[in-house]
């Protein structure tokens, strides 16, 4: 059956209609550490076709190009709802609760979990999903369908649509075609796309054990004090030491104070270098405070 406008609710469409596959529960519409890996893919940029987030268009509204580039499908998915991981079942499977996204982040493989953590307690990501879209693109070769492993906001507004390797081996030539195009694709919508690997997800030799330990904080509760006196650092937005921050916020009791700075780094108040040992003279750059945005199709959780 083909949908109607009343079918799609805030369906998206990049210079293409959204769709909803009635097949499924779907509604409404970075730092790469080895870039030449990632870009062994064929280079089908046309310059005469300008990156534009215009062409992101609702659904229905007739503003959609003849014919459209293809169509972007979002995924409601979490908590109560069917996760939409129906792929590659020789991958360990996760399910993270989000503090920050407000949902149950779902999908397979040990690169993506952590990457999902990550993303999860870097101050420079505002919003992030896994496997929050389709893609069904429509020009540059036989239609076909593509489903990323996660879409990353950046503080800045920049969007990134990210697929995740064990190995650049994991690729095929049909792979490497295929994800060209999706690339192009992603480009002409205004957005970046990225292939990362497991070795580049975990980076240096503290990553790993630093963002384990900060996602581990992210729920903890802060009293009125504390909230109020890390506030009125964040306001100066100047850098501060950790030892400098600790000692502000509970001079009498430094592993308490350790505790703290650890929750705000985690609550997304502070940016820390993942990838150094954390220690008193860890530089932590405070955030700034910014209007909500939110990943196209995901609005609500800005809201």
């Amino acid at each position: 059956m083909e949908p109607t406008p009343e079918h799609l609710g805030d369906a998206f469409a990049a210079h293409l209609p959204l769709a909803v596959d009635p097949g499924q529960r779907e509604v409404r519409v970075v730092t790469i550490s080895h870039p030449q890996r990632s870009q062994a893919i064929p280079d089908l940029r046309d310059e005469a076709q300008p990156a534009d987030g215009r062409r992101l268009v609702r659904t229905g509204t007739g503003e959609t190009d003849n014919p459209p580039l293809g169509h972007i499908v979002v995924f409601r998915h979490g908590g109560t709802e069917r996760p939409v991981v129906t792929r590659g079942g020789l991958h360990l499977r996760f399910r993270m609760p989000s503090v920050k996204t407000g949902m149950t982040e779902v999908g397979e493989g040990r690169g993506e979990e952590l990457l999902a953590m990550q993303c999860e307690v870097d101050g420079n990501i505002v919003q992030f999903k896994c496997h929050p879209y389709k893609f069904d693109i429509a020009f540059g070769g036989p239609r076909f369908t593509y489903r990323p492993d996660l879409a990353i906001l950046y503080r800045d507004g920049r969007i990134e649509i990210v697929e995740v390797k064990r190995t650049p081996d994991d690729l095929s030539t049909d792979d490497k075609v295929s994800l060209a195009r999706v690339r192009e694709f992603v480009r002409r919508c205004g957005w970046k796309f990225s292939i990362r690997y497991l070795e580049d997800i975990r980076g240096s030799k503290w990553r790993e054990h630093n963002v384990a330990n900060i996602f581990g904080r992210r729920a903890m509760a802060l009293t009125h004090d504390e909230s109020s006196r890390a506030d009125a650092v964040r306001a100066k937005m100047h850098q501060v030491s950790w030892g400098d921050l600790s000692t502000l916020i509970a001079p009498h009791d430094r592993k308490h104070g350790n505790a703290v700075v650890e929750r705000l780094v985690a609550g997304g108040l502070f940016i820390v270098d993942f990838d150094a040992p954390f220690d008193d003279r860890t530089i932590l750059r405070p955030t700034s405070i910014a209007a909500p945005r939110a990943l196209p199709g995901f609005e609500e959780i800005a809201a």
